[in-house]
């Protein structure tokens, strides 16, 4: 049975990921990514027992204005169905007690199972965000904007 817990950033450190991704976490900026969204917005931890699942949250920009991030493990693929029912109730559950009126999300466009999850979640495309990536890739800029 899967539960939440409040987000540390070791959780995204110690998350298991695939190993082509596994080279991206030992960058610096990644780590330090990992860590600012522990201190800029609420975020959380998913778990399977004692195994991290996934971690996600949202990073308050300014004052309305959030930015989505989600980070899986392998494991995700055996809890999609529960790990999604529970990233749609925290998510809105954020956007409520934070008082974000949009809330904002990047996908490669070459990741196209990422961009269709973002709109599993509810998420509608807006734009593509050229050159968005840290490695120049492009990117799709998808959003929840209420009211």
């Amino acid at each position: 049975m899967m539960h939440v817990i409040p987000y540390s950033p070791e959780h995204a450190l110690k998350i298991k990921v695939r190993e082509i991704d596994e080279k991206k976490r030992q960058d610096r900026e990644w780590q330090k990514w990992a860590i600012d969204n522990g201190l800029q917005g609420p975020a959380y931890t998913i778990m399977s027992g004692d195994e991290i699942v996934a971690c996600c949250g949202v990073r308050v920009i300014w004052e309305g204005v959030g930015e989505a991030w989600l980070v899986f493990s392998p494991a995700i693929q055996e809890h999609t169905l529960e790990a999604t029912k529970i990233i749609r109730t925290y998510l809105r559950k954020i956007i409520e007690d934070s008082k974000l009126r949009r809330v904002q999300a990047f996908a490669s466009t070459a990741a196209p199972r990422a961009a269709r999850y973002l709109e599993t979640l509810g998420f509608e495309r807006e734009a593509v965000m050229r050159k968005l990536g840290r490695d120049g890739a492009d990117h799709y800029c998808y959003a929840i904007v209420e009211g």
